[in-house]
């Protein structure tokens, strides 16, 4: 290796390194402008009903979101958001919010690294904080967890002053980030291990610090006030649920969990990535994180060359490990939220050697950190840009068991999707064909009835997308032809080209209504409140049920269950004049099925659920592409 002198952190970037940080721009504006085409589930509908309620001066909730189905966190979350949504912001809009809070992560990450090894680190730290993996989940599952990492990231600045023996008034600036960072999952309460070891080599001034350590603990633990108001005022009920006993499934093991964890950490990530992009992608996906791996595996030996970064290095490990025993110690699955208290740490893990190596003035260091850097970057571009076109198609096959665990081997779940900026140009194109935005004279008896694979999607957000555009209008899901309401066959733009239509986008799928109705006759109306979940589930076993009716050769058999998450409904199989027929394309929620070429027959569709008399069925009208 060379002993050339290092670069001084005063030098001046080179033009690699300004194009460098110019891509970290674009990569972190891409990923806040992803988030506008997230299809979260009923987490984020239950977060937007509060914030809307506190908006509308109808709710001023004292409980946050509920963990675990335990004990709920305090009300900070909901209030955050009624920020964007009493500007306005809608769906789209308050996701994006969401997004920026979370991609500040990037600025922070970028600050601490510059504190802890200058420029030479600043870059590659802030790039690792946007190496997609697990957290891509976060389309599927938006809420309060998606700024943990930002709030960790936050309060690891006022620790590294105290580390640094900086002033003692840092203990009140991270008591308050501590508790935040709690508030956006409870799993932040690792942040009291490297405070206590923080706190040990600042033990001989303990007695005159006590004051500043006493006002940062009162001050992490402000934001569960209300909530705690609430749990006397109730006479704790949440003592009874933390009472009883919990069925907890036999984990892995430390070990086999450990280990599972680093796999997961390392290829399960660049699966979770692969998972958005096309299959022609997939290799150049793993070989993007070979070139984040390998270099900062190949210039380990340079923090020997450099005492600082070498401490933080150790620091690193130590906070990841001990992370990664107790996700595993203490639950048997470890959900990709959670697995993000290992992310700060594993960055640093990455980062801290490229950036010994560039101060160190190793000959290849200069390369290598750029190529990290750059295959970083690119795999953040690439992740963000697959969540859009994924989510944009309106069909995927996710992989739904690990938004709970990381480590499993789940199956790929095809799956209906709505983004949340094309929810917003439906209620738009509704309202306005309801007459003047539901505010004229015809407007109070306008009624929608939404059918097909997007309607469960619909159901979770009750009416809120409708309701901020024109609040008269009513939205139902299935029912009969009453001459009173408008039908909405609820299809992507996917089932549109399984149907015939080329190139059919949103607008086409927003306008296709059903050809006919077959079941069910009476509409289910949406559930508004602040309920959660939003619906009871239906008791008893399934019942089976067939459907038996004549269809046309230009029409499509779509059956799906719009309360399937509550009512366990799912297609069995459908036959045509006998014939079993394959699905053309399936969902969670149902199937859609087309005739044989040239010819109608009569149809014999078996579903089973606990409420039969839910399951809708409709005929779509096929292109001429079939």
């Amino acid at each position: 290796m060379s002993a050339a002198a290092p670069p001084s952190p005063n030098t001046a970037a080179t033009t690699g390194e300004r194009l460098l940080q110019v891509l970290l721009v674009v990569a972190a504006l891409l990923q806040v402008a992803a988030f506008a085409w997230f299809v979260p589930g009923n987490d984020w509908a239950r977060d937007l009903v509060a914030a809307d309620a506190i908006v509308r001066g109808e709710g001023w909730p004292l409980r946050g979101p509920i963990v675990r189905s335990s004990f709920h966190l305090g009300p900070l979350w909901y209030w955050l958001l009624a920020l964007p949504v009493g500007i306005g912001a809608g769906l789209a809009g308050s996701a994006v919010f969401v997004g920026a809070l979370a991609t500040l992560k990037v600025a922070l990450a970028w600050r601490l690294g510059a504190r802890l090894g200058g420029r030479a680190l600043a870059l590659p730290l802030a790039a690792f904080a946007l190496l997609p993996g697990w957290n891509l989940l976060t389309a599927l599952q938006l809420t309060h967890t998606a700024v943990l990492e930002t709030l960790l990231y936050a309060a690891l600045l006022p620790l590294l002053t105290l580390a640094r023996d900086g002033r003692a008034r840092a203990w009140l600036g991270f008591g308050a980030l501590a508790g935040l960072a709690v508030q956006a999952h409870p799993v932040a309460g690792f942040l009291v291990f490297p405070a206590a070891a923080v706190l040990w080599r600042r033990r001989s001034r303990l007695r005159g610090e006590l004051p500043w350590l006493l006002a940062g603990v009162l001050v992490a633990l402000l934001p569960w006030l209300p909530a705690l108001v609430a749990e006397m005022r109730e006479g704790w009920p949440v003592l009874a649920r933390l009472a009883q006993p919990e069925g907890r499934a036999a984990g892995p093991g430390l070990l086999p969990g450990l280990l599972g964890l680093l796999a997961a950490s390392t290829g399960g990530a660049a699966a979770a990535v692969r998972d958005f992009l096309p299959a022609t992608t997939h290799a150049a996906v793993v070989g993007g994180f070979v070139l984040v791996f390998a270099p900062a595996l190949a210039t380990l030996p340079a923090l020997h060359r450099d005492g600082a970064l070498a401490q933080a290095w150790r620091a690193a490990f130590a906070a990841w490990l001990l992370a990664a025993v107790l996700l595993v110690a203490v639950r048997a699955t470890v959900p990709f939220y959670m697995a993000a208290l290992l992310l700060p740490a594993q960055a640093l893990l990455l980062a801290l050697p490229l950036a010994a190596a560039w101060r160190t003035g190793w000959r290849w260091a200069a390369g290598a950190r750029a190529t990290a850097v750059a295959a970083a970057l690119g795999l953040a571009i690439a992740g963000n840009l697959g969540v859009i076109a994924t989510m944009r198609s309106g069909h995927a096959a996710l992989p739904l068991a690990n938004i709970h665990d990381i480590r499993a081997d789940a199956p790929r779940v095809p799956l209906a999707l709505l983004p949340m900026n094309g929810f917003e140009r439906l209620a738009t194109q509704t309202c306005a064909q309801s007459g003047d935005g539901a505010r004229g004279a015809d407007a109070a008896d306008a009624v929608l009835r939404v059918h097909g694979e997007l309607a469960a999607l619909v159901d979770f957000y009750q009416s809120l997308p409708f309701a901020w555009r024109c609040p008269r209008l009513r939205v139902e899901l299935s029912g009969g032809d009453d001459g009173r309401a408008r039908h909405w066959a609820g299809a992507t733009p996917h089932t549109l080209r399984v149907l015939g239509f080329a190139d059919a986008g949103w607008d086409a799928a927003f306008a296709l209504q059903p050809v006919r109705i077959i079941a069910a006759d009476a509409p289910v109306p949406l559930v508004e409140g602040p309920a959660y979940p939003h619906r009871a589930f239906a008791d008893g076993e399934a019942i089976a049920h067939v459907f038996a009716f004549d269809g046309a050769a230009d029409e499509a058999v779509a059956a799906y269950a719009p309360l399937f998450v509550f009512d366990g409904g799912h297609v069995v199989g459908a036959t045509c004049d006998g014939d079993a027929v394959v699905p053309a394309s399936s969902t969670n929620s149902g199937a859609l099925f087309l005739p044989p070429p040239g010819r109608g027959c009569r149809w014999r569709l078996e579903i089973a659920s606990r409420r039969p008399q839910q399951f809708d069925v409709v005929m779509l009208p096929m292109g001429r592409g079939r």
